[in-house]
């Protein structure tokens, strides 16, 4: 019997995107069609004057204050950063992605959107061999599905992450960082600034096109990519997960088949990754 479960919402940032063939509206979502809407996420394109872009602000807090430098080290921590997801903890082999598309612009969870009280600040010492020690979280949001992803960055970063750059020459052999989460750059003083998607989209499914025959207790979780004119892009397949070898050639088939729309971002199609489950555990 043909079988198609809607994809799974992941957002390795973030990062891997999550496949909406049946999107879930995220919690805060507005709009027509429940389009995301807050101060910092639209659905729509174009794209509110009003919707600023979230941003991730990162100083120094004793030297090292390169700006480019600052803002590549912001940009990296925001594509590791495991960004909160609805439903990313019910399929935990999507940490066995080996490739993934980075996005040039971070994303969100494509079941997550933050809000105003999104914010939150934390001490980093980092140096040539990377981030020492666990980050020091000064202030926090409240919101414990968002808090407790602030440190991903560092010590469990999304699969397929880009590495953090290492100091500039000169540094000190220890730099202090300030990440500053939901926060804009303070006047006068340098920073990096990485900002998420103003507008986001997920790969879609054009419908009736992804069939999948298998038995009903089958499942798969499985990893491809699309690029941004829509099309499969062949050798991008990872079985995750599956309770058959026959249900994951199955799907590589039915995904080879299919026709897709593309990722948006900022009102421009994009290549994205995507994992998608098949069937329920």
């Amino acid at each position: 019997m043909p079988r198609h479960v809607p994809a799974l919402p992941l957002a390795l940032v973030a990062a891997v995107a999550a496949l909406a063939t049946a999107c879930a509206r995220a919690p805060n979502a507005g709009g027509p069609g429940g389009a995301p809407r807050t101060a910092y996420v639209s659905g729509r394109c174009p794209v509110p004057d009003d919707v600023r872009g979230y941003p991730v602000v990162v100083t120094s807090e004793n030297g090292a204050a390169d700006p480019a430098w600052l803002a590549r080290w912001a940009r990296a921590a925001a594509l590791r950063w495991q960004v909160p997801s609805l439903r990313r903890s019910m399929h935990p082999a999507y940490r066995s992605v080996r490739t993934r598309i980075v996005p040039e612009v971070p994303r969100w969870s494509d079941d997550w959107v933050p809000a105003a009280r999104h914010t939150a600040e934390m001490l980093v010492r980092v140096s040539e061999a990377g981030v020492l020690d666990r980050p020091e979280v000064v202030a926090t949001s409240g919101d414990d599905r968002f808090d407790r992803t602030l440190t991903s960055f560092a010590n469990d970063p999304l699969p397929a992450s880009p590495p953090l750059p290492p100091p500039p020459p000169g540094s000190p052999d220890t730099v202090r960082l300030r990440v500053r989460f939901g926060h804009e750059p303070e006047p006068g003083v340098p920073a990096g600034v990485v900002r998420f998607a103003r507008q986001q989209r997920p790969v879609r499914v054009m419908p009736g096109s992804l069939v999948v025959r298998g038995r009903a207790e089958e499942y798969a979780l499985v990893k491809y990519d699309v690029d941004q004119f829509g099309r499969y892009v062949l050798g991008s397949y990872e079985a995750l997960d599956a309770t058959s070898n026959e249900i994951a050639r199955a799907i590589s088939e039915g995904l080879e088949r299919a026709r897709f729309s593309p990722a948006v971002g900022d009102c421009e199609p994009i290549a994205l990754t995507v994992i998608q489950s098949f069937g329920r555990r």
